[in-house]
């Protein structure tokens, strides 16, 4: 798709897994460098994942990004200068509740997911635990439903581990059971669950009227599925070489794979579009 450009744009928001990070799950080269330039630019650079803080933290960091970032699929906006939640959005308990039972009948991993941490009962099939560099504070408790008694506080965001046909049954389960209405695969292995209405778009449409910025002043940069909610509302959508077709389709232009530095290559493109339209 392409797009005859006038705008410029006064924010980024890039998603993380599959657009930010390689298939390694590291900081992509190039990406520090490219941020850098867009500040110097004036061009504000935000993170948008359903990844929640504690374990976008090192890529916060390490890229140099100083926005208030979305996290939890848009379920959060949270201030990494200040450290404080712009906003919330937690899911109903009495849901949450069932659906920890659900789970345990379909034996998958839940994690439940709060704004700094996150906690599960079943621990990671070996091999496929997240590396310690990437901030992951994933608690293994032995009973959700006590801690959440405990707790007395909702998560931000739910996601569900497992093998795909299985996580086609669970997804199937819930809906009928009409437990939550805001779920998406953000992968052929996981399911993302974040409270009713919420999504990339909503928060990022929040984010922009936080920032007072425009939402065709905003560009962004995704991978998946899930990243379509943000290209709708936005100026501009840059699709990651790495993404669904569909997700391509949707997109203005598409970038090189995340393993050959697509997302510095989509920054700046961006900023050659800002050149262009000054």
């Amino acid at each position: 798709m392409s797009k005859d450009l006038q705008t410029a744009f006064d924010l980024i928001a890039i998603d993380c897994d599959g657009t930010i990070l390689d298939s390694g799950k590291n900081v992509a080269p190039g990406a520090q460098a490219a941020v850098a330039e867009a500040r110097a630019k004036g061009v504000e650079v935000t993170l948008i994942s359903g990844r929640n803080y504690g374990s976008m933290k090192f890529i916060v960091e390490e890229v140099g990004i100083t926005a208030p970032i979305i996290g939890g699929g848009g379920a959060f906006i949270y201030d990494v200068r200040s450290e404080k939640v712009i906003e919330e959005h937690p899911l109903p308990l009495p849901q949450t509740r069932e659906l920890v039972q659900l789970c345990r009948e379909e034996a998958v991993i839940l994690v439940l997911e709060y704004i700094g941490d996150a906690m599960q009962e079943r621990a990671f099939p070996q091999g496929k635990r997240p590396h310690p560099k990437h901030g992951y504070q994933r608690n293994i408790v032995p009973d959700l439903l006590k801690e959440l008694d405990e707790l007395d506080e909702p998560p931000v965001k739910a996601m569900i581990l497992g093998e795909s046909q299985t996580l086609k049954t669970v997804f199937e389960r819930i809906r009928q059971r009409g437990l939550f209405d805001s779920m998406s695969f953000s992968s052929s292995n996981s399911i993302d669950i974040v409270p009713s209405g919420v999504n990339k778009g909503s928060s990022l449409s929040a984010l922009a009227r936080h920032l007072d910025i425009p939402l065709p002043r905003v560009a962004v940069i995704g991978d998946w599925l899930n990243d379509l909610d943000m290209f709708r509302i936005s100026g501009f959508s840059i699709a990651m070489g790495n993404a669904p077709d569909e997700v391509k389709a949707a997109a203005h232009l598409v970038a090189p794979a995340n393993d050959h530095s697509g997302a510095a290559w989509a920054i700046r493109e961006i900023l050659k579009c800002n050149h262009s339209a000054a």
